[in-house]
């Protein structure tokens, strides 16, 4: 008598249906997972806010001149209109050890734009001085009045530096009468007594 072996195969349809679905919930269980660690609250801002300060200490300081176009900022060899031109200050920060917890906890989101910013608390003052005379101002004086760190507040009056970024930019309120550049020592004053100091010519400014 012969046998005849029927191959039978490992999976019948109505099998693989109920992998595929359990496969689909698993998955879609986890899509909700990782969404719900992302954004705590659905009904908050979807593109999140931006985490708190870094604790920072300030090593130096520099001055970059703006317009910036064509991707460099002006120099002094430009030529450029007292309405476009800003005066920038760029922080050199060195982080703390101290680690901040808000933005290294695992399943917080945060917007694209956000700015690394810091309390710096080695900083005493910032003061801009002449290195030439500037519309009837002798060379020596402090300008740090003419400048605004924002539409209220002079950076002569600027003694917080909690919770600023790198970089500070500054409107210089007199404008010059001719074509001029601006020649200043940008001196950043830290608390322990020592100072960094930074030399530099602006662009040319034109009148308005």
């Amino acid at each position: 008598m012969k046998f005849k072996i029927t191959k039978k195969s490992f999976f019948f349809p109505s099998d693989f249906k109920v992998i595929k679905s359990t496969f689909g919930v698993f998955f879609t269980y986890m899509g909700f997972m990782i969404i719900g660690s992302c954004i705590e609250n659905i009904d908050s801002d979807p593109f999140g806010g931006c985490p708190s300060a870094f604790k920072g200490l300030a090593k130096d300081i520099k001055v970059l001149y703006g317009p910036y176009t064509d991707n460099r900022y002006s120099t002094e060899n430009d030529l450029v209109s007292f309405n476009d031109f800003s005066f920038n200050l760029e922080l050199d920060i060195e982080k703390s050890n101290e680690a901040n917890l808000d933005f290294s906890f695992p399943g917080k989101a945060y917007a694209l734009s956000c700015l690394e910013i810091f309390n710096v608390g080695n900083i005493s003052n910032i003061a801009i001085i002449l290195a030439a005379p500037y519309e009837g101002i002798q060379i020596g004086t402090d300008i740090s009045y003419l400048f605004f760190v924002n539409e209220e507040e002079r950076l002569s009056e600027l003694r917080d530096f909690s919770k600023i970024s790198r970089y500070i930019s500054l409107k210089l309120e007199k404008a010059p009468e001719k074509n001029t550049q601006l020649k200043t020592k940008t001196v950043l004053y830290l608390r322990d007594g020592t100072q960094k100091i930074f030399e530099s010519t602006s662009p040319t400014l034109i009148p308005n």
